[in-house]
């Protein structure tokens, strides 16, 4: 009967729908709103045949299957209709009833839960006797127990939260609205919009309601039922409730998605399987414009440690900690270099989760930045190749402080001696800013190298003349503008030769 109140006859003035209902009564439901087409429904077909015949056009667009492809992509399947549409009760606004005594189409669609127009909530129930509104009543104008339903009077103003949300959904619905911003500065189509509605609603299936306080959101429910399979009946409170809150966590997830993933990975607080639940969970995180709500799951489970094999398990490049197994195979090391390395400070453990079991974790980035930077290490031999000395030359000049070591026996009682190449750096730096610019023919300067030294028989080392040039009491030069490595910095002879007695006591 809705179907009627809302077409309008090209020709046959004479004659109305809705006495071509009344002739053709065997055809149609009169339980039902008549608000949906099945192709395979006898009386479906036959109606509309019989409306096309007697000039009803267009009828297509005052029925709900124009939506299907919004809110489902396709054809619905039959929880899908009786999760989002309307089919055996109606709900309505007193004003706009008042205003134009016809049904609107959009009241039949389950999001939908308030009047935009007149800032009000839809009544579903008989405010006289509390019972369900059907379609022809509603279209009669008054209940049967006499209320007149245009002379209802509805003071109660949702909350801002609420008409956000419905502002979004009917604009979408209606196709004010091709697609809506959400945070991370990505766009959603009005199907992508409704898809991610329904996700984040089924995540919220089974919920305590006393764990949801959202902008002040009333609930007289225990436990929210989107999916219809079981669970506390759900009523247009229960819609406006849910669709409200599955908006805000699409749209704007750093206001309240870090506590539902709390509620249902930790807590458990949800009467379904957490399969189902990780399953949702799994969608979002794949979903490409979801970045927000990624960061923001990643970063509640990296803060706070805990499913660290769920974390392993679906974001592996987003998991913070690392076990000590994994560390190991990082630093290709074992336990005992790692518990040095904690104790130096390079490394922190933490105490994660593993299921029920307690394990110690690693912070996985301070792992990563520690294997590369002693990948960069060089050893003794390799520094000795550098200098062109022996590796007890570069021992020498590790425990004078020359050179400054990152492991070594001396320093942290690591086996090896190792250095970074920075050091190496900083040292020939050092060593550099000690030299002059001396003449390309000159033969009162002499190499500094560790051979030359060696030939002349000097009582001093190779590391004590390092050390006398690094504090000035050798002078040195270089021939070239800038130097690259010891082999490049010279030794004043005159100088070298009276300060340095030789072995045979000249």
């Amino acid at each position: 009967m809705s179907i009627a109140q809302r077409l309008t006859k090209d020709f046959y003035s004479h004659q109305t729908l809705q006495t071509l209902i009344d002739r053709k009564g065997r055809y149609f439901d009169y339980r039902s709103n008549f608000n949906y087409f099945k192709d395979d429904n006898l009386w479906n077909e036959k109606i509309a045949r019989l409306l096309r015949s007697h000039g009803y056009r267009n009828f297509d667009k005052l029925i709900l299957n124009q939506f299907d492809d919004l809110l489902f992509g396709g054809t619905p399947t039959l929880l899908q209709k009786r999760q989002h549409y309307y089919q055996t009760k109606v709900k309505f606004c007193p004003h706009c009833l008042y205003e134009a005594k016809y049904h609107r189409l959009l009241w039949d669609v389950s999001l939908v839960s308030v009047c935009l127009k007149h800032k009000c909530n839809l009544i579903e129930n008989c405010p006289s006797c509390g019972r369900h509104i059907r379609i022809h009543d509603l279209i009669g104008g008054a209940c049967t127990c006499g209320l007149i339903y245009a002379n209802v009077v509805n003071t109660k103003t949702p909350v801002e939260s609420v008409l956000s949300a419905q502002k979004v959904i009917q604009s979408l619905l209606t196709g004010k609205k091709k697609n809506i911003r959400i945070e991370g500065n990505f766009s959603l189509t009005a199907r992508e919009y409704f898809a991610g509605l329904d996700m984040f609603s089924k995540l919220l299936d089974g919920f305590p309601a006393q764990l949801l306080s959202f902008d002040n959101l009333e609930a007289s429910f225990i436990e929210l039922n989107y999916n219809l399979i079981r669970g506390d009946k759900r009523d247009l409170e229960m819609i406006n409730f849910i669709s409200t809150i599955a908006h805000e966590l699409l749209v704007s997830p750093s206001k309240h998605l870090a506590s539902i993933v709390e509620a249902i990975e930790l807590k458990r607080a949800t009467k379904r399987t957490i399969r189902g639940k990780r399953e949702i969970f799994d969608r979002m995180l794949a979903n490409g414009k979801f970045e927000a709500h990624k960061k923001i799951y990643s970063d509640y489970h990296n803060t706070s440690n805990q499913e660290f094999a769920r974390m392993k398990t679906v974001m592996p490049n987003e998991l913070k900690y690392c076990s000590l197994v994994q560390a190991r195979k990082i630093l290709q090391c074992d336990d005992i270099t790692i518990a040095k390395f904690v104790q130096l400070g390079l490394l922190q453990f933490v105490e994660g989760k593993f299921g029920s079991r307690k394990i110690m974790l690693v912070e996985k980035e301070s792992v990563v930045k520690l294997a590369q930077r002693r990948k960069e290490l060089l050893d003794v031999s390799q520094v000795a190749k550098l200098f062109d000395i022996t590796g007890g030359v570069v021992r020498a000049i590790a425990k004078r402080n020359l050179l400054k070591m990152e492991h070594g026996k001396e320093k942290d009682g690591y086996g090896r001696r190792l250095f970074h190449p920075t050091e190496v750096y900083v040292l020939i730096k050092e060593v550099e800013k000690q030299c002059v610019q001396i003449p390309e023919d000159s033969l009162e300067w002499v190499p500094f190298r560790y051979r030359e030294l060696l030939n002349r028989h000097y009582h001093f080392s190779y590391a004590q003349t390092l050390e006398a040039i690094l504090s000035g009491r050798f002078s040195c030069g270089k021939k070239t503008t800038s130097i690259q490595t010891l082999e490049d910095v010279y030794l004043y002879l005159p100088e070298l030769t009276k300060m340095l007695a030789k072995k045979q006591g000249k």
